[in-house]
């Protein structure tokens, strides 16, 4: 996960899909947060629940708000 995280960070332009980019932070956002690096993982779990809510997915996005709110 960490040496895939960062690639997908490098594709984001070609992914336009809002519930794929969630998904993707919000992966490298608990990993972050695993390894205590909280401003990464609050600004990636930040950016997940920004296209949850973009996508239209409330429930996912309600629970990526509290990951949010623990980084």
């Amino acid at each position: 996960m960490r040496l895939i995280y960062p690639e997908t960070l490098e594709m984001s332009q070609a992914i336009s899909n809002p519930k794929v980019m969630a998904i993707i932070k919000e992966c490298g956002g608990k990993m972050l947060t695993q390894e205590k690096q909280w401003d990464q993982a609050l600004e990636a779990l930040g950016e997940s629940f920004k296209s949850y809510v973009e996508s239209g997915d409330s429930h996912k996005a309600k629970t990526i708000l509290k990951y949010v709110i623990f980084a």
